[in-house]
């Protein structure tokens, strides 16, 4: 208990409590507020974001590690386990369940599960072992952890997370399309002070940080980003039309009235906006993005 209390108490160790945000309650405990946030999500915004993706349906290894430990659990656990731990195995159990409804709490696998897996499941399996395994047990535990880490080198070396990333982050992430933004010299429009740059909920904060970075002397704003804290649901659902080009999202794309257009090209709205030159110019493009500019304010 002592333990989950100094875990509880580690969302106030934070840049939210030095920083004031502007947000109510305190910001020192804006990090509580996010997990307050994440739980009462409404299911229609949750299947919208990519990181609440179910584990199980995540694309890579990650669904393949947990089909592996629900073998392995099956296969070695004992009911004796619910008796003699009972209360580890309902957190075990809760943890668990967070972790496989969304990608976005796998950690919390390893902080509330994992121990109890290797406290009584891994017993089973050495118990099953030969006996020569057993025997030279320290040996054994240098051997087999050399030859996973070689098969998890063997396996990664090809990952763009050890490699060069540089696909993997223009794919994903409008680096070169919000640099060119930054280069536009884009000025306010409509009387106000900022840039306003429409973004969709993916690639509003990486857009905003590149254009920091790339022009700190001017102040961009993006319309959403994938912040959801103090922001009504009904918010980015205006916003998921209008990048789909569905119901009023003509009249959300006037009243957003944006200076710029950050577009992705598996959007519906790139259609509509590349087969109207009359409105919209195209400013840049790449594989992935596209940026307009509205040409009512050149």
């Amino acid at each position: 208990w002592g333990g989950a209390l100094l875990l509880g108490l580690a969302g106030l160790i934070s840049p939210y409590g030095i920083v004031n945000i502007g947000y109510h309650p305190p910001f020192i405990f804006m990090n509580y507020a996010v997990i307050l946030d994440y739980l009462r999500m409404p299911a229609k915004l949750r299947d919208t974001i990519g990181e609440f993706t179910p584990t199980i349906l995540a694309r890579g290894i990650t669904s393949w590690i947990w089909f592996g430990l629900f073998i392995l659990i099956i296969k070695n656990f004992r009911w004796r386990h619910i008796k003699n731990d009972s209360g580890n195995l309902l957190t075990a159990l809760i943890f668990a369940y967070e972790s496989v409804r969304a990608i976005k709490f796998v950690s919390l696998f390893a902080v509330g599960s994992l121990p109890y897996i290797l406290k009584h499941i891994t017993p089973s399996i050495y118990s099953l072992s030969p006996r020569a395994f057993k025997d030279k047990q320290p040996l054994n535990v240098v051997i087999l952890t050399f030859l996973t880490a070689m098969a998890l080198w063997y396996t990664l070396r090809g990952s763009p997370w050890l490699n060069n990333n540089e696909g993997f982050i223009h794919q994903y992430c409008p680096v070169h399309a919000c640099e060119a933004i930054a280069r536009a010299g884009i000025k306010p429009s409509s009387g106000r002070s900022h840039i306003r740059v429409l973004t969709h909920f993916n690639h509003g904060g990486w857009c905003r940080w590149i254009l920091y970075l790339n022009d700190p002397e001017h102040d961009y704003r993006v319309t959403t980003d994938g912040r959801t804290q103090a922001v009504a649901p009904e918010t980015f659902y205006e916003s998921f039309d209008l990048y789909r080009a569905r119901n009023n999202w003509a009249e959300t794309l006037n009243r957003y009235d944006p200076d710029v257009a950050l577009v992705s090209k598996s959007s519906a709205l790139v259609q509509f906006m590349i087969r109207d030159p009359s409105e919209w110019k195209l400013l840049y493009h790449d594989n992935h993005f596209a940026v307009f500019l509205p040409l009512k304010k050149q």
